[in-house]
């Protein structure tokens, strides 16, 4: 009987926290965050098994292991997909032209083109713009949570004035990498049932490529057909308002050459 009460008074387990976000999307500091906090994280960008494999192989062939959130995905899948324990789910959106810019330089060691931290920042800008898949990320959410999870994010509606919508019958949390640091705090914590502060990690400002990034940055622009493309996308006008939008699209205009 006293064992019996004792179970009865301990406490629930903690939830694994599945940080299953697109790359780039301010991820690193939710997960540094979340760990601090006591709670199991792990970070991934993508399920598919077609995908993982595809990840592995590449690794291998050049003799590396493969990236880790390759293999926290590939360990974590079937968890995932059975859902034999309580999993809170984050995902974290950004403007997809910044994300592929900020993808470019911090996978930029990988590069087998000679390209570097050191290269002219008009070079790197150039590789960027001609040789990035910008809209690749647009069916994430597709791919990833509907193929994988069943959760049609993109069907269910979002918050875009709060910027961030909880989704509680997926025990999905969905927030835009511009919202205020304390909403951050409050919504994550809210999420995740215990109090969780984020700082920042991962930041490009502070990496040691933050020059060449920023010279970058300052040249940036995009071809009017790949901004249409871009802003006028599902994925970007589900989570963004019109307005919103008309300022990103100004704001690739503005270098762009007569």
């Amino acid at each position: 009987m006293r064992w019996t009460r004792l179970l009865r008074r301990a406490p629930p387990p903690s939830p694994l926290v599945a940080l299953y976000t697109p790359g780039k999307d301010g991820g690193t500091s939710v997960a540094r965050a979340t760990r601090a906090a006591g709670l199991e994280c792990h970070l991934f960008h993508r399920l598919s098994p077609a995908d993982l494999k595809r990840e592995m192989r590449a690794a291998l062939e050049r003799d590396h292991l493969p990236l880790s959130h390759i293999s926290i995905a590939a360990a974590l899948r079937r968890t995932l997909i059975e859902g034999a324990r309580d999993i809170r789910y984050i995902a974290m959106v950004r403007d997809q032209l910044e994300r592929t810019l900020s993808a470019l330089f911090e996978t930029m060691h990988r590069r087998q083109d000679g390209i570097s931290k050191s290269s002219d920042p008009a070079e790197i800008f150039d590789t960027w713009r001609t040789q990035t898949n910008h809209t690749h990320g647009l069916g994430w959410f597709d791919r990833e949570y509907r193929d994988q999870l069943g959760i049609d994010v993109l069907g269910l509606p979002f918050d875009k004035d709060q910027r961030f919508t909880h989704y509680p019958a997926h025990k999905l949390l969905v927030m835009r990498i511009d919202c205020d640091a304390a909403v951050k705090d409050a919504q994550i914590s809210a999420h995740l049932g215990r109090p969780v502060r984020l700082g920042r990690a991962n930041v490009g400002s502070q990496k040691g490529y933050a020059e060449a990034y920023a010279a970058v940055k300052d040249m940036a622009w995009a071809d009017e057909k790949l901004i249409e493309e871009v802003y006028s996308s599902r994925h970007m006008q589900h989570f963004w308002t019109e307005a919103e939008l008309d300022v990103m699209r100004a704001k690739w205009r503005a270098n762009r050459p007569a």
